[in-house]
């Protein structure tokens, strides 16, 4: 129940930064749902810089920050990769 909770919570911050105007109005993401979703894009190690190398992969600021921006990336990125890993 709590994996569940934690994904929620996640994707939660990830819609907050795709409907939000502001992107500081919501928290960062809960850090060991961040770090499982580095490890499973095979982004594992130290969570700040396998974060910083996540966002400039994708494109986004690099700030170290799993705001909503970041963490709505995230997401989709696993998402991505589960669509494929399905597909082969």
């Amino acid at each position: 129940m709590s994996d569940l909770r934690q994904m929620f919570r996640a994707v939660g911050t990830a819609l907050a930064g795709v409907v939000a105007t502001d992107t500081t109005a919501a928290p960062p993401a809960d850090p060991d749902v961040v770090h499982g979703m580095l490890a499973e894009l095979g982004l594992p190690g130290d969570d700040d810089a396998a974060l910083r190398r996540f966002q400039a992969e994708a494109g986004l600021t690099v700030d170290g920050f799993a705001g909503p921006v970041t963490t709505h990336a995230l997401v989709t990125a696993v998402r991505d990769r589960h669509h494929w890993d399905l597909a082969a």
